[in-house]
């Protein structure tokens, strides 16, 4: 059953893009730094050197709608799907990443969110080639999968990130003042 009468696939894609905009605006709310707003200063400052935490709990904002969905569906019509076990791999490892405060163990965990988010990239990656799908759901499920493959690189990039309640930036390999 379609929502609202739209293609298949265009509801989950809307979902998709809400949830990443809750996330991002969210994540930029989190910022030690009071100064910090929901601008050009604060979308940069999330997509380039907002914390392991950060990009954990926003990742995990993303993936529990599409968690949900998979498990009702699951529930309520017996239809398997793959995504209520890669989903909920994504939840955990974001969980442990976000209550890591060693660095040794963070390099472990940003390892598992990376493999998590890889393993759930494929999943959408594999009904486009399996399966003879309507072009909307497609297309949702492509743009889905670039999606996490860019959640998975922006994860493992962050992984060394962490902000000070002084509203400095630290890296274990660099350290900048945020503007």
């Amino acid at each position: 059953m379609a929502l609202f009468n739209l293609p298949p696939g265009i509801p989950a894609l809307i979902l998709l893009f809400l949830m990443i905009t809750i996330a991002v605006i969210s994540g930029i709310r989190s910022s030690t730094n009071e100064r910090r707003r929901v601008d050009k200063e604060g979308l940069l400052w999330f997509l380039e050197r907002s914390p392991a935490k950060v990009r954990a709990i926003a990742t995990a904002t993303v993936a529990l709608p599409f968690w949900m969905w998979a498990v009702y569906k699951y529930w309520m019509n017996g239809d398997p799907d793959l995504d209520a076990i890669t989903f909920l791999l994504v939840m955990i490892s974001c969980a442990v990443t976000a209550s890591n405060t060693d660095g040794t163990s963070m390099v472990v965990s940003s390892a598992m969110l990376l493999c998590c988010n890889i393993l759930l990239t494929l999943n959408y990656f594999y009904p486009v080639y399996a399966f003879d799908l309507p072009a909307t759901f497609n297309l949702y499920l492509v743009t889905a999968g670039l999606v996490w493959i860019y959640m998975s690189v922006w994860n493992w990039k962050g992984r060394h990130n962490t902000v000070e309640d002084d509203g400095l930036f630290s890296s274990s390999r660099e350290s900048e003042r945020i503007v």
